[in-house]
């Protein structure tokens, strides 16, 4: 006997848990923001490998960096398996996503280059910060097969974004290094832009149980826990403007 389809009402009053059995079962707009949620994530983590990562480890300070920024890129990639591994378990497939062009990302900044060592630690602390909370709203997505795959990256990218502050605040010690690491956040900060403006696909999520914070959410969330520690080592944070969207 047929499942009964599980209505808008149901899943926007909150409380269920959903599993790949229940998914076909869903209103075809909460699949639909389901598989754009996950194509943009999986495009994401496999865009981060492209920012210049293998090119610039030669050139990194010290084996251990190189070390560091290898096994961080390793796991990027690891991360777009784990987003598309869901999306198979839903008949859809993002592998084509692996080949494509920079310049053709979903998301903006990922069509960016990075140029040395001081962008590379400025995006892992940085943007990466505001991926890390990006993850967190989506704890209590209702969709469990990525909830438990959020929650997965989630503790990888703790180590990416503390490689990248301890390295920014080393970085710091010296002028001329506090010099680089400014250039590098004025590089990147900006580009968060896009998350200072609500849009509404983040609001679908949120009416739809699979995310639970709002844009403007994040940047308070994002501003509380980089700024006292920027100003520590007499970083400056540049405006959200010019940010950009997809």
């Amino acid at each position: 006997m047929a499942l009964s389809t599980i209505a808008e009402e149901q899943l926007k009053a909150g409380g269920l848990e959903l599993d790949y059995d229940d998914f076909e079962r869903t209103p075809a707009e909460y699949q639909d923001l389901v598989v754009q949620l996950l194509l943009v994530q999986a495009d994401g983590e496999i865009g981060v490998r492209d920012l210049g990562y293998f090119e610039l480890i030669g050139k990194f300070p010290n084996p251990a960096d190189q070390w560091m920024a290898a096994r961080v890129a390793t796991e990027e990639i690891g991360h777009f398996r784990y987003a598309n591994n869901v999306l198979n378990g839903i008949g859809y497939d993002a592998s084509e996503r692996v080949f494509v062009p920079r310049e053709q990302r979903y998301l903006p900044l990922f069509r960016h280059e990075m140029s040395d060592f001081a962008e590379v630690i400025a995006f892992k602390g940085i943007v990466e910060t505001m991926g890390r909370l990006l993850l967190e709203s989506m704890f209590d997505c209702n969709f469990l097969p990525w909830r438990d795959t959020v929650r997965r990256i989630w503790q990888e990218e703790k180590g990416h974004i503390g490689f990248g502050i301890t390295r920014l605040r080393r970085m710091c010690e010296t002028e001329e290094g506090r010099a680089q690491a400014q250039a590098a956040i004025d590089t990147w900060y900006p580009r968060l832009g896009a998350f200072s403006k609500e849009s509404s696909f983040t609001t679908a999520c949120l009416e739809w149980g699979l995310k639970r914070y709002t844009n403007a959410e994040l940047i308070d969330r994002f501003e509380a826990e980089t700024t006292p520690w920027l100003d520590e080592v007499g970083l400056r944070r540049p405006s959200f403007a010019g940010g950009e969207r997809r």
